[in-house]
Parts: C-alpha cells; sequence; structure tokens
C-alpha cells in the first residue's frame, strides 16, 4: 500500500478474508487493529489503530488515519490484529506501508 506523507484524516476500508484471499472473515464480536512499525523497528505514535467494523459478515472495516502516523517519509511493516477479547486473537499476513512525499498540489 502507498500513502503520502500529507494522507492524515483519511479513512482507509479493508476487506478481511480468508486464507483463499476472496472469502470475507466474519468480524462478528471482533475487534480489529492495525499495526505499524518502521523499519528501524519503532513504533510509530498513534499504533495500532483500531478500525471500525462497517460490515461484519462481509469482512468489512474502516481505519482512520490519524495525523500523527505518516509523519515521516518510511516505509512501515504492518499487519492487522483481530481479536474477541477472550478465545480468539490472529494476526493477518504482514504487507508494507510505504509512506512517500506528498505530491505537489
Amino acid at each position: 500500500m502507498r500513502f503520502f506523507k500529507s494522507n492524515k484524516g483519511i479513512t482507509v476500508p479493508f476487506k478481511v478474508t480468508q486464507g483463499d484471499g476472496v472469502t470475507a472473515k466474519n468480524l462478528t464480536g471482533i475487534t480489529v487493529k492495525w499495526y505499524f512499525k518502521k523499519r528501524d523497528n519503532t513504533v510509530p505514535t498513534g499504533s495500532p489503530i483500531t478500525g471500525t467494523v462497517t460490515d461484519a459478515v462481509n469482512g468489512l472495516v474502516n481505519f482512520l488515519i490519524p495525523a500523527n502516523i505518516f509523519d515521516t517519509i518510511t516505509d512501515f511493516d504492518t499487519c492487522l490484529n483481530l481479536n474477541n477479547g477472550t478465545t480468539y486473537n490472529e494476526d493477518t499476513e504482514p504487507f508494507t506501508v510505504d509512506v512517500d512525499k506528498s505530491p505537489a498540489t
């Protein structure tokens, strides 16, 4: 995924899927958090971001990007964590988020 340093206050939608990458993961009763770690292993202020599940059965969740998470041009190692607070805890496959300088406006 690619974002710009100026991307703050935007909502990023996700569809969380099963291991096949197609079938939606049912998020009923699940809290979804998006964890970020810089390549130097530091965790940026604002991580993790807690998502808002918008359609649990279809695996849809939105994340509001806070003002401070993309404060530097860098690459992040990220994953989503799915947790029901008691018996279920799962991390998605890791993925990279690149933060580039903002395009000229």
